[in-house]
């Protein structure tokens, strides 16, 4: 009885140091996860852009109304750039790296001032009032 419980755990500890070795199968050299991958259509971030797009939600996520919120502003016009944007993190909320795919397509140009007419002399600034 012995020498059998002595074979049975000389077999398990091959077979152990045989898998440590990745003899029996390797990990694939990719993770695999099991989370939904979303849908990000193609182009810049639109109303259209908005409807098609399906954002993923994760157990811990961005705060599903404040990247709603967000985007929306992208698509007025009136949102900061996109590196300038914070989200609370909560459970339940917004995969974070499907909105963060989101934020690479958001091109944000700063309002400038409008340049003056071609027939106004530029202003002169050597001479201060008063």
């Amino acid at each position: 009885m012995w020498i059998l419980a002595v074979v049975v755990a000389i077999v398990v500890l091959g077979l152990a140091a045989f898998a440590g070795l990745g003899r029996l199968g390797q990990m694939p050299p990719d993770a695999v996860t099991d989370r939904p991958k979303g849908r990000i259509p193609a182009g810049p971030v639109t109303a259209q852009f908005l409807a098609e797009a399906r954002l993923p939600t994760a157990g811990t996520g961005y705060d599903r109304a404040q990247v709603d919120h967000y985007l929306a502003r992208v698509v007025d016009g009136t949102a900061p750039p996109a590196a300038e944007a914070v989200f609370d993190v909560v459970r339940g909320g917004y995969d974070m790296q499907v909105v963060d795919e989101v934020l690479l397509r958001v091109d944000y140009e700063r309002p400038t001032a409008a340049p003056p007419p071609e027939d106004t002399p530029p202003p002169d600034d050597t001479k201060f009032p008063g």
